[in-house]
């Protein structure tokens, strides 16, 4: 009976050394100052900067419609007849014209309709200069500023085109919340001849708070009450560190405080890592 506790013993003696000598398999990773940013985004509508909505100068009839939707038209050119009711203009037709080059995209009567001055007949859209409006979160105003640049995703993030704040308006809109701003489109040679689908609501993204720094997957942390720690590989063995954390961005961790470039980071381990452990990374990889 001695000798089988005694036996037991031994094994579990041998066993606690040689799991105590024995490297555990970690996956690392090689820590390297890289730009850190915060990303915001906001809804983009593209509108035109150039539209013109073509008034009747007087009551009358509409006698005759020159053109029809979609038509490209110039600055001049005969849009429709409107015919004088008043005797004392002999009832004579007025000529409505466009006051600027563009394309039709509304009418809004019909021939033979009675209007009255100063109604609505005609708009006329310039195709060919953009405004892009977006509504800025008050949270995000001390970030942003006139001649930000930012990205502008279209179609499903098949088109990109770069663009550039032109315009803040320096309140909040009651109703919203947000601060309306204005962007335009900065010439690229990869996008000459491209076109912005007018109308459409797109992305628009900006990088912000830019600086260097390092970061690291956030379940790669640590904690331990209120302090944050990481496992950083040296010389074969585990030693724990302790770290500032920053932001946290879409799982990854911005590490303000402890780390230099070229650390080794466990990011994840087969099992429990106390510190001064002998680990075998079987994975290491820059970041």
């Amino acid at each position: 009976m001695k000798v089988l506790s005694l036996i037991s013993i031994l094994c579990f003696l041998f066993s606690s050394i040689y799991a105590a000598t024995t490297p555990k398999s970690v996956f690392a990773a090689k820590v390297k100052t890289s730009e850190i940013f915060d990303t915001l985004s906001y809804p983009a509508q593209i509108l035109p900067k150039i539209e013109a909505s073509v008034l009747a100068e007087s009551q009358g009839s509409v006698e005759k419609i020159f053109v029809t939707l979609g038509k490209q038209v110039k600055k001049g050119e005969t849009l429709l007849a409107v015919k004088q009711v008043d005797p004392a203009y002999n009832y004579v037709p007025m000529k409505i014209t466009s006051p600027i080059n563009g394309i039709v995209t509304q009418i809004l009567t019909t021939e033979g309709n009675v209007v009255g001055k100063a109604q609505v007949l005609v708009k006329i859209t310039d195709p060919s200069v953009y405004k892009i409006k977006i509504e800025i979160t008050s949270s995000d105003l001390v970030g942003l500023r006139a001649g930000m640049t930012g990205t502008l995703y279209v179609s499903g993030g098949k088109l990109t085109f770069p663009v550039r704040i032109v315009g803040m308006a320096p309140v909040l809109d009651f109703y919203t919340g947000t601060s309306p701003a204005e962007l335009e489109l900065i010439p690229s040679k990869e996008n000459k001849g491209k076109m912005l689908p007018m109308g459409e609501i797109g992305q628009v993204v900006f990088q912000t708070n830019m600086h260097s720094g390092f970061e690291i997957s956030a379940d790669a942390i640590n904690y331990f009450g209120t302090k944050t720690f990481l496992s950083v590989v040296s010389s074969g063995a585990v030693k724990r560190v302790e770290v500032e954390v920053g932001p946290i961005r879409k799982g990854v961790a911005e590490i303000v405080k402890g780390l230099n470039d070229n650390d080794v980071v466990v990011v994840r381990s087969t099992s429990f890592l106390a510190d001064g452990d002998k680990v075998e990374v079987q994975n290491e990889k820059d970041i």
